[in-house]
């Protein structure tokens, strides 16, 4: 079913469902599901992806849109299209804050916002932003989706948000694992062979000093730690923590070079992630800056962690005498984050070597402690993988949104508010006849502006809009009447220049100035009926005065452009200084007209 300008008519009302999604209603012989809204305004295409809903109490030849949607896309009167388009869900989603907040304010926010179910408008080079609660959300990274699909957001989709570094201070540890497994060479190479995991881990951290190098913003410090079965300082060598921006000096980034380069894994050692988490809160409690993010960065294959021994199965332990648990009271005591980056897989590692249990990658109690920490997920990988994170996580971090997204409500429509709004009134013999008429003497109106005035008096559509506002569809309520009457007749000033240098034209102009007059501050249509010589001030039949009254006057244009020479082809067209009031009708609508 064709649903456009042509064919309906928007009716504007109070927000009709919360949360993120945009949601329409049409009648049951409407479509349903996603849509693009296209609006044409004078050549520039505005698209809005919106979820269309078949309702009951719409009647035909309507669309319901939010009253806000309307206004900002300007659909009275407007050309606009709905086209319908398949979704494609998105697994994962990265979202970018226009303003700096606490995360956990954030995250919350996202979670509630009733998220799941919304639908992302495709723009040049990515997707329109959200709003959510409020704040406006850039959409940094989409995963799962094309960059010109209409995009939904599933209860299921792993939503993150990324607070740029510029905007926020950091403390960091990072915690660089050089047990005896880091030797081992099973990452595979973009360009072929194999790299040990001890290099991968070397070059990322490289990237990350590129992109520290060259950060602006509020001071962010980094802490680099080697721990195997023990935690080392390894920059900066003095201990404690160092700023590392772009106003660093340069001997500090290259110290930092320089710990980085001489990592290495140590023979028969192997991996205590315990032992390194507490040196790294110890760092951030006794050098943290109070106002920066505590994060911990934790790299490592997971490999050869000492396992409990047989007697402690079932033992109660203390809250700090396990890496859970001590992650667990890191972050809900100190308000520290877990970011965890897994070297190499399994798979990679039986692909390549023999047999070690010792040996294989393990990143489940990475997974436990992101876990423990507030949610997430590890960043696992190899060469590429591991480089990206480091190189993001130099210009801001990540922070997970938890649990399942709330859904939107469904869409409920008040029958009494849409009684209310729209009257259907069948049309009698001589309604019909008249929009007969009015059909007829538009296009003879333009036909005769064409030869007169090189070019159509109106708009394309407008008058037929006017129309069916008048018979169709009339609102019942004065307010929208009014509003909706006021919107059409704003837009049916004369096109052509030097139009209104024709006496039958001004007299058209000097109509829709009095009939807008009357509207401003109308109450109960009583100068709108005397305008129009209506007796009666009942909507239905000031409608139908008010469309009277505008044949009668189309009428007198039709016979005073027929007296007018015909304007030869190529000729020039006269242009007229627009001044006063017609300079801010022109600002306003892109034509000119209620001149003086």
């Amino acid at each position: 079913m064709k649903v456009d300008s042509t064919t309906h008519r928007t009716v504007a009302v109070p927000s009709i469902a919360a949360g993120v999604s945009v949601q329409l209603a049409v009648s049951r012989k409407g479509p349903q599901g996603p849509a693009l809204l296209e609006v044409d305004d004078g050549g520039r295409r505005t698209a809005v992806a919106v979820d269309v809903h078949r309702h009951d109490g719409v009647p035909d030849g309507a669309l319901v849109v939010p009253q806000e949607l309307h206004d900002e896309l300007g659909l009275d009167g407007g050309r606009w299209t709905l086209r319908e388009r398949p979704a494609v869900q998105a697994r994962g989603l990265v979202l970018e804050p226009a303003t700096v907040r606490a995360p956990d304010r954030m995250t919350r926010e996202i979670a509630t916002g009733g998220l799941a179910g919304a639908l992302l408008t495709p723009a040049p080079g990515g997707w329109e932003p959200l709003v959510v609660g409020g704040s406006t959300y850039e959409i940094k990274e989409v995963r799962g989706a094309g960059r010109d699909s209409i995009v939904r957001i599933g209860p299921e989709t792993t939503v993150e948000i990324f607070a740029p570094g510029a905007r926020a201070g950091v403390d960091m540890v990072i915690l660089a694992d050089v047990s005896e497994s880091m030797d081992v060479a099973d990452v595979p190479k973009p360009s072929g062979g194999y790299v040990k995991r001890i290099d991968v881990l070397k070059r990322s951290l490289r990237a990350l000093l590129t992109v520290r190098a060259a950060a602006l913003g509020p001071a962010s410090q980094v802490a680099l730690l080697a721990f195997d079965s023990k935690a080392r300082t390894r920059f900066p060598t003095a201990g404690g923590m160092a700023t590392l921006d772009s106003a660093s000096p340069k001997a500090v980034t290259e110290s930092f070079r320089k710990a980085v380069d001489q990592l290495a894994p140590r023979p028969g050692s192997h991996t205590d992630i315990q032992r390194a988490l507490h040196a790294a809160a110890e760092l951030l409690n006794r050098h943290g800056r109070p106002a920066n993010e505590r994060v911990i960065v934790l790299v490592s294959d997971g490999a050869d962690c000492p396992p409990r021994r047989p007697e402690d199965t079932g033992r109660v332990f203390g809250a700090l005498d396990e890496p859970v648990s001590l992650m667990e009271h890191l972050h809900r005591d100190m308000k520290v984050r877990l970011h965890a980056v897994g070297i190499s897989t399994e798979e990679w590692f039986h692909k390549r070597c023999e047999p070690n249990a010792r040996l294989v990658p393990d990143h489940r109690l990475l997974q436990k402690l992101l876990l423990a920490a507030g949610g997430g997920r590890p960043t696992i990988g190899g060469v590429d993988d591991v480089g990206d994170y480091f190189s993001e996580v130099g210009t801001g971090l990540r922070y997970p949104v938890t649990g399942r997204l709330t859904a939107l409500p469904a869409l409920r429509l008040d029958r009494k508010m849409l009684q209310k709004l729209t009257v259907r009134r069948a049309a009698g013999p001589d309604r019909d006849k008249l929009a007969d008429e009015f059909a007829g003497l538009v296009r003879s109106v333009n036909e005769r502006s064409q030869q007169a005035l090189g070019g159509a008096l109106f708009q394309r559509g407008v008058l037929p809009q006017v129309e069916y506002l008048l018979l169709r569809d009339v609102p019942a309520d004065i307010a929208e009447f009014t509003r909706q009457l006021s919107s059409h007749l704003r837009r049916l000033g004369p096109l052509p220049p030097g139009a209104s240098d024709a006496a039958c034209v001004r007299e058209w102009t000097a109509l829709m100035k009095r009939l807008n007059q009357a509207l401003v501050a109308e109450r109960d249509l009583s100068e709108v009926s005397r305008v129009c010589q209506c007796p009666s001030r009942e909507i239905p039949d000031v409608a139908v005065a008010v469309l009277g009254t505008l044949c009668r006057q189309l009428r007198a244009v039709d016979d005073g452009l027929r007296r007018l020479p015909t304007r030869s082809a190529g000729a020039p067209t006269t242009r007229r200084p627009v001044t006063g009031g017609a300079v801010r009708a022109l600002e306003r609508t892109g034509t000119l007209s209620f001149r003086s």
